[in-house]
C-alpha cells in the first residue's frame, strides 16, 4: 500500500535532452511539473519542454507575433502587432545587442530554454502546424521585450497616438479611474517617514 501511495504522489519522470542541456520532468498527482537540472539552464531546458507539452498550440502561435510576422499566419488584423514590432525597433536592438549586453550565463539561460521547446517539437512533429522552427535564444529575449509592453496597456496608447481623431482632450487632469472605480494592481507606496533611507519607495506590479 505505502509504494502504491508514493507511486501515485511522484508519478512518472520524463527525461529531456538535447546536445549539452539535459533535465528530468516529474509531475505529482495533481500534473504539477517538478524540473530537476543540474544547471539553471538545465532547468530552464526542461521547463520549456514541460511547457510545451501543456501548451504547445500557444507557444507555436505565440513566435510570429513576437518576430513580427504574424500578419503572414493569421491576417491583417495580427499585422498591426507586426507594425508594432517593427516600430520600436526590437529586433535592431536584438541583433545588435544580443552577444555584448546580455551576459553568458543569461545568453545559456534563454538558449536552453529555446532548445527545450526544439525538443519537444521534434519529440512531436505531429504536433508541429507552422513553420516557425528553429526556435532561438533571440526569440525568447523579443517575447519579453514584447510582452511586458503589452501586459500594462502600450499598444492602447499607440492606438490613440496613430489614430485619425483626438483621443483625449490635451492636458487632461491625472486619474486612474474608469467610471468612478479606481483602477490598479499590486501597487505598495512607502513614504520616506517608513523607509531605512528615508527614499520615497513605489512599487507597481511586483507580479511581473
Amino acid at each position: 500500500m505505502n509504494w502504491l501511495v508514493l507511486a501515485f504522489v511522484i508519478g512518472c519522470v520524463t527525461p529531456a535532452h538535447a546536445g549539452q542541456w539535459a533535465a528530468d520532468i516529474e509531475r505529482d498527482q495533481y500534473g504539477i511539473p517538478h524540473v530537476h537540472g543540474a544547471r539553471d539552464a538545465d532547468t530552464a531546458f526542461g521547463l520549456a519542454y514541460a511547457q510545451a507539452e501543456d501548451a504547445w498550440p500557444i507557444i507555436e502561435s505565440s513566435i510570429p507575433y513576437y518576430r513580427g510576422t504574424a500578419g503572414r499566419y493569421f491576417g491583417p488584423d495580427a499585422a498591426r502587432s507586426d507594425y508594432l514590432v517593427k516600430w520600436l525597433g526590437l529586433w535592431q536592438d536584438i541583433t545588435d545587442r544580443y552577444d555584448s549586453d546580455l551576459k553568458p550565463a543569461t545568453r545559456d539561460y534563454v538558449e536552453a530554454f529555446a532548445a527545450g521547446l526544439n525538443r519537444y517539437a521534434a519529440d512531436y512533429p505531429e504536433r508541429v502546424e507552422r513553420d516557425v522552427l528553429p526556435i532561438t535564444g533571440q526569440d525568447i529575449v523579443a517575447a519579453h521585450m514584447l510582452r511586458h509592453l503589452l501586459f500594462y496597456g502600450f499598444d492602447a496608447a499607440v492606438a490613440e497616438l496613430t489614430g485619425d481623431t483626438r483621443a483625449r482632450p490635451i492636458s487632461a487632469p491625472a486619474r486612474a479611474l474608469i467610471g468612478a472605480a479606481p483602477i490598479g494592481s499590486n501597487a505598495a507606496a512607502v513614504s520616506p517617514r517608513r523607509s531605512e533611507d528615508g527614499s520615497t519607495l513605489l512599487m507597481i506590479n511586483s507580479h511581473q
